[in-house]
Order: C-alpha cells, then structure tokens, then sequence
C-alpha cells in the first residue's frame, strides 16, 4: 500500500474514531460533542507527528550520505598519500648516495601529509562508527559496523609502524633507513581496499540499508 493512500485511511480512520466519541459522550455525559474540532485537534497531532517522523528519518539519511562523502574523499586522500610514499622510498633505495639527502627530505614532508591523513581518517572512521551504532540494527547495519572496526584496526598498525620511522615522534628526526618498500606496499595494498569501501562498500550499504526502511 502507498503511503499517500495510508495517510488518508489512517486520516479517515481518525475521523471515524473522533464521530464515534463524540457520540457516544453526547449519550452517556450528555455532552455536546464538537465534532469538527475534535476531528481538526486530532488530524494536526497527527500530521506534526507524521511531519516529525518524516524529518528524523530524512535528516538520519542526510547524515549517513556526509559521512560516506567524508570516508569516500578521506580514503582516496589517504590512498594517494602512500602511494606517494611508496614511490619516494622506492626511488631513495634506488638512488645513489649523492641524491639520498633529497629524497629523504621528500620522504619527511611525504611522511608528514600521510600521517595527517591517516589521523582525518581515523576521526572519521570514528564519528561513523558512533552514528552506526546509533541507527536501528540488521544485518546490514553490523557488517558495516564489522568493516569499520576492521579498518580502524588497519588504521592503528599503519600508525605505529609509521611512528618506528621517527625519534622520539619527532619529523624532524625521521630515519628513512628504517622505512622499507616492501612493508609500505602492503600499506598501500590495504589503503586501496579501504578506498575500495569508501567508493563502492559504502554506497551499496547505502542502498540496502535505504531498502531496508521502505
């Protein structure tokens, strides 16, 4: 049934129910029923309680369309962040001695950019996974939630292993020496499947969670 059609059975409905009262008071109390403002009292009680609900619900998917915004721009900052790290580290290991200085100050700044998206991620991962928990649960609910916690988890290695890289959580001391291809790449492997769920993940949970509420 549509949603026009139950407004205005539930309206008429309403109607039946006010005329009924009104009646049956006017025969038991002997009390004048007005009809007409009882039936006008209760239809503006129902449609400000319709107009709310409505509301609640519209902004709850506004809500969930910035955060997937917000995930989908940080994960593509973040992706492109260590894919540019990855080449930086691969060109110094590469390099010959006299243009090792260059590159490592390349790799400072570039370890400086990804850390700082790597830290907007994590804060958004988390404002996600707090609204998550707030919306009604289904399947489709706790397999996001599942996915972000994951994530978040990636978020937390990448860090530490990121912070071997500095004395004392320093910049300005940073040991690209310590940095290694090999284990940015599987950085760089993880961050392309988060970007992955930003992108794609996120808004087919959109479309199933949406479904789901019709």
């Amino acid at each position: 049934m549509k949603i026009g059609t139950r407004l205005v059975l539930s309206i008429f409905l309403l109607f039946l129910l006010c005329l009924g009262a009104s009646i049956l008071f006017k025969k038991l109390c002997g009390v004048e029923g007005d009809y007409l403002s009882a039936f006008s009292t209760l239809i503006a009680a129902f449609v400000a309680y319709t107009l709310y609900s409505d509301w609640k619900i519209e902004h709850k998917f506004q809500l969930l369309e910035n955060y997937h915004e917000d995930i989908k721009k940080s994960s593509s900052d973040l992706y492109s962040s260590v894919l540019k790290i990855y080449r930086t580290i691969i060109s110094f290991e590469n390099s010959i001695e006299e243009d090792r200085e260059t590159y490592k100050k390349s790799a400072i700044q570039d370890c400086y950019d990804f850390y700082s998206n790597l830290d907007k991620s994590e804060k958004t991962l988390r404002g996600y996974l707090d609204f998550l928990s707030r919306l009604n649960k289904n399947n489709y609910v706790k397999e996001t939630e599942d996915i972000t916690r994951f994530y978040l988890g990636v978020h937390f290695d990448i860090y530490r292993e990121l912070l071997k890289s500095f004395d004392k959580y320093d910049f300005n001391n940073f040991k690209i020496e310590l940095m290694k291809s090999e284990e940015i790449n599987i950085w760089r492997k993880k961050l392309i499947e988060y970007e992955y769920f930003g992108t794609r993940g996120l808004a087919e949970f959109y479309l199933n969670y949406l479904d789901s509420n019709n």
